[in-house]
Parts: C-alpha cells; sequence; structure tokens
C-alpha cells in the first residue's frame, strides 16, 4: 500500500456508532481524501465482513444521507488474505464537508497534526457561508451577510429572508452570525430597542 495516502481501519462497520466513521469520512474529505477499510484492524490483520453488501448498503446510505456537499467516493467489495473486506475510497472535496449528527446538529472535522478535530459552529459557518451547499439556514446566512452591508433592525432582516418566526431566526441564524463574527450588533447592549446588524468588513 501506497504511504503518502492515509489509510483507516475498521474491524466491524458498528450501525449504532456510525457518527465515529462518519466524521472520518468527513475529515479525509476535507484533507486529501483516503482510503477506509472495514474488517481489517490493521494492514496484516485481517478479519474480513460477513454480510458486505448488507454493509455496503448501509454505508452508502449514510454516506449519502447525511453528508453535504455530496462527496465523491468508490466503495465496493475485496478479497485480502481469503477474506472479503470493504473498501471506501474518499475523494478530497473542493468545498468544506460536514454532516448532520445524531442530535440533528451540523458538524465537521479535519485532520491537524495526524489528529481528527471538530469545527466549531463558529467554524463551519464561516468557512460555508460564501460556499454552495443544501441548508437552507447556511444560504439565509450568506444572503444575510449580503444584505447587512449597511446596519439593518432584525425586523428588516427577518422581512428580506422571509421568516416569520422571531425565536426560530434568533436561535437557528442570527446567533451563529453573531458568534461566527459574520455580522456585528451596532449597540453592545443586545436587548437595546434601536439595536442593529451589519456585517463585519
Amino acid at each position: 500500500m501506497q504511504n503518502n495516502r492515509i489509510y483507516i481501519y475498521k474491524v466491524k462497520v458498528k450501525h449504532k456508532k456510525w457518527v465515529k466513521w462518519v466524521k472520518i469520512l468527513v475529515a479525509l474529505a476535507n484533507d486529501k481524501g483516503g482510503t477506509f477499510y472495514f474488517g481489517m484492524k490493521s494492514e496484516n490483520d485481517v478479519k474480513g465482513i460477513i454480510n458486505p453488501d448488507k454493509e455496503i448498503e448501509f454505508i452508502t446510505e449514510k454516506i449519502t444521507k447525511l453528508i453535504q456537499p455530496q462527496i465523491s467516493f468508490t466503495i465496493s467489495k475485496k478479497t485480502i488474505y481469503n477474506k472479503i473486506v470493504i473498501q471506501l475510497e474518499v475523494a478530497a472535496s473542493s468545498q468544506l464537508v460536514w454532516f448532520t449528527n445524531k442530535d440533528k446538529l451540523l458538524v465537521s472535522y479535519v485532520y491537524k497534526d495526524s489528529r481528527i478535530v471538530p469545527l466549531t459552529y463558529a467554524d463551519l459557518v464561516t468557512s460555508m457561508v460564501n460556499k454552495p451547499n443544501k441548508d437552507e439556514n447556511l444560504k439565509y446566512m450568506k444572503e444575510i451577510v449580503d444584505y447587512c452591508q449597511t446596519p439593518k433592525t432584525r425586523q428588516e432582516i427577518q422581512d428580506y429572508i422571509g421568516i416569520a418566526s422571531r425565536p426560530y431566526f434568533r436561535e437557528a441564524i442570527l446567533l451563529p452570525l453573531i458568534e461566527a463574527g459574520l455580522i456585528l450588533p451596532t449597540n453592545p447592549n443586545p436587548r437595546a430597542s434601536n439595536q442593529k446588524y451589519i456585517a463585519k468588513k
């Protein structure tokens, strides 16, 4: 096997703990790509997969339904030392890749110093707000950043993007934008009646 490529080995797919291997796939896609083997403990320790077709179906479903934007990958059965394993090739992505975890939160991971490191929500929004994606909230965030080149009130922003619910707008869109440093309040008092928001220059 090539030494300049990242190889990950997992003995089992572990359906109930899918987050553990999905975050590795995301980190691979956010880096230089890599190869994932299910049914192996190490390069020379092959355990095999009992029902590879079923496991391939499960893995593919998780990747296509949870990871955004869609990553480029190939998945296949491979025989190593007379045992069937699953080989998953993940290509490097030109966009930041993320997924929705079991708590329905938007999360992403990257490789840093040979370790998998999570991005904060603020990092994620900052990195993704100007990139194409399928998440409606992130689409709204980009629109708001563009709209708030001059100070705007909360109501003006809500009217502009067409969201009526104030609590939803505040928790899901406004606060993440402020925490990410993408827009700034014009008044240090968060309860100020004349509060407006402006995009960070």
